[in-house]
């Protein structure tokens, strides 16, 4: 990853510094009109059990013990799809440099609250069809590409395919490997930027909901045919990609009301009890290796 980055820096620098002698030649193109990316892989069905256990302390001090289990969960088992794309390319004849953001579909069409960030860097091949046209300005640019992919998937209420299950915390506390949800909670308000201050609000709880959560970094090589930036205004882009993860962490999210976080604790915690299609794990099950396909629709400068 280090080399990766140290490539892309490499590149940007020399487009710069190229830039005062070629001006005309450069080229942005955003693109934020629609993209679609089907993702393919067989390392994504299986399913997800998390149980622990954990007490109940009532209003009046008396304390019941418990186990939580969850429902079996398929997180990764729907397509992943990005919709909304927004994303930026800058470049010359030669070579461009790229950052990428979208949203996440997972599951039934449920849209996680996170998004996927990607930058990369590649080179641009000019081309047209038929291949023995005299034009000047090519119709197409083949653009291979190696790309760096951050992706955090977290679900946010009870619709998400990462819910687990939830606890009643009503007028009650629940402690659990050394965390205590109490009946309340406080969250903050405003921002110094905003109005020079801050307000504090207490909440009553109503249950503590649990999620399966992964973050991942991946190296990503791509291949896309576009439109001549140079020569189109209106920017099309079909690509296909593999994603292959290089660093992977699987985690348990405990929030009150869905958006109070109380704590995180990771697969390998010892209050928890995780299985993979009913077999005991500590590490993260879901390897999001596979083919995406899409397309992006932008404007090119």
């Amino acid at each position: 990853m280090k080399s990766t980055l140290i490539l892309i820096a490499g590149a940007l620098s020399s487009m710069a510094g190229n830039a005062q002698h070629a001006q005309k030649d450069f080229y942005w193109t955003i693109t934020g009109f629609a993209a679609a990316e089907p993702f393919f892989s067989d390392q994504k069905q299986g399913g997800l059990t998390v149980s622990f256990p954990y007490q109940v302390i009532s209003p009046s001090g008396s304390t019941a013990d418990s186990v939580f289990h969850s429902r079996v969960i398929h997180p990764f088992s729907s397509l992943k799809v990005y919709i909304l794309h927004l994303g930026a390319d800058f470049g010359d004849r030669h070579q461009f440099a790229s950052v990428h953001f979208s949203p996440v579909l997972m599951g039934e069409g449920t849209v996680s609250r996170n998004l996927t960030f990607s930058f990369g860097y590649g080179r641009n091949l000019f081309f047209d069809w038929p291949s023995k046209s005299e034009r000047s300005e090519k119709r197409f640019v083949l653009k291979p590409s190696l790309n760096i992919l951050y992706a955090n998937y977290k679900g946010t209420d009870s619709k998400s395919p990462t819910y687990l299950g939830a606890i009643d915390n009503k007028d009650r506390s629940i402690t659990f490997g050394g965390t205590t949800a109490g009946p309340t909670y406080s969250y903050t308000t405003g921002a110094w930027y905003e109005s020079g201050s801050t307000t504090t609000f207490t909440d009553s709880a109503n249950s503590l909901n649990i999620y399966y959560g992964q973050r991942e970094w991946s190296l990503q090589p791509k291949i896309a045919i576009g439109t001549n930036p140079y020569r189109h205004r209106c920017y099309i882009e079909v690509y296909a990609a593999y994603t292959l993860a290089v660093s992977e962490k699987g985690k348990v999210y405990f929030n009150q009301d869905d958006d109070h976080q109380v704590t995180v604790k990771d697969l390998n915690d010892n209050l928890l009890t995780v299985q993979y299609n009913d077999a005991p794990i500590k590490a993260t099950p879901y390897h999001l290796n596979g083919w995406s396909v899409g397309f992006v629709m932008g404007v090119s400068f």
